[in-house]
Formats: C-alpha cells, sequence, structure tokens
C-alpha cells in the first residue's frame, strides 16, 4: 500500500487467487480476486495505462454488450479483464448519451 500503483499490487492479489484457488479455499480466492479488480480499476481510473492491448477486447464489448455483462458474472474472468469489460461499458453508456 505505501508504494501505491508503482508496486503493481493487483498481481499480488491475483498470486494470493491463485494459490487460495489451488489450496480449495474458494471464499479467499474470491476476496483476494476482488482486491486485484479493486487495486487494478483504482490503477485504471486514475489514468494508468492497460496491461495489454486491449483492442479486440473493447471491440467486443461494444459489439455485444450484453453478453460482456454476463461475462462479468463469471468468477475465473482474470481480474484485468473484468476491469476493462467495465471501463469499455461505461465509456458505451457514456457515448449513449
Amino acid at each position: 500500500t505505501p508504494f501505491g500503483h508503482v508496486a503493481h499490487p493487483w498481481k499480488t492479489f491475483h498470486i494470493l487467487c491463485a494459490l487460495e484457488r489451488a489450496v480449495g479455499n474458494q471464499p479467499a480466492a474470491l476476496a483476494a480476486r476482488d482486491q486485484a479488480i479493486a487495486a487494478y480499476g483504482a490503477y485504471r481510473s486514475e489514468g494508468g495505462a492497460p496491461e495489454g492491448d486491449i483492442a479486440d477486447l473493447v471491440a467486443r464489448v461494444a459489439q455485444d454488450p450484453d453478453a460482456a455483462r454476463a461475462a462479468l458474472d463469471n468468477p475465473d474472468l482474470p481480474y484485468n479483464s473484468v476491469v476493462e469489460i467495465t471501463l469499455a461499458l461505461q465509456n458505451l453508456e457514456n457515448a449513449e448519451r
């Protein structure tokens, strides 16, 4: 926490999530995933760059927003995909206004 986004805390939470899943502790895995989503979401909301090329993901969200919303319910969806889909949906909603 004291190092902020520079430390990429979402990656640590992602690793913790994988470890908790490996030992069968689903509640702790989901909690760690939620923390990864929150940390990466804060980073992206504050202007941080995406971790990879998101052009294809954004295009798929624009093509079928309902499927994108449904995908957010998948607990196996990576934290960064959750955030990028959420941001793409928000951008679509803002463009429609």
